[in-house]
């Protein structure tokens, strides 16, 4: 069966693709940062690192497969904030670990 076959909410699979097509673009979008002269700014490079991280793709699986009705709660400004901050949690916390790893290797 296909994902999309066993969506409690079509719109649930919908934002799914959403998601993904900004997470593809966030991909590109930081690997085209990296190889050109431009920096990013801080505050380009964490928008970037949010659609990056795809917490809103596991989010959206999430509903997909236990019908957590995320169509209605994403309707919910509260609700869209917090899952804004996760991913910018989720970022930095990722950023953390690589210095870490990094400082640690030398």
């Amino acid at each position: 069966a296909s994902l999309a076959a066993l969506a409690y909410d079509r719109r649930d699979y919908a934002r799914l693709l959403d998601y993904t097509r900004c997470y593809c673009a966030a991909l590109r979008a930081g690997h085209a940062q990296a190889a050109g002269a431009r920096r990013w700014s801080y505050a380009e490079y964490l928008h970037n690192g949010m659609d990056s991280i795809a917490y809103g793709n596991v989010f959206c699986c999430l509903s997909l497969l236990w019908g957590l009705d995320m169509a209605t709660l994403r309707a919910r400004p509260a609700f869209r904030q917090v899952l804004r901050l996760i991913s910018v949690i989720g970022r930095l916390q990722n950023d953390l670990h690589g210095r870490d790893k990094d400082r640690s290797a030398g």
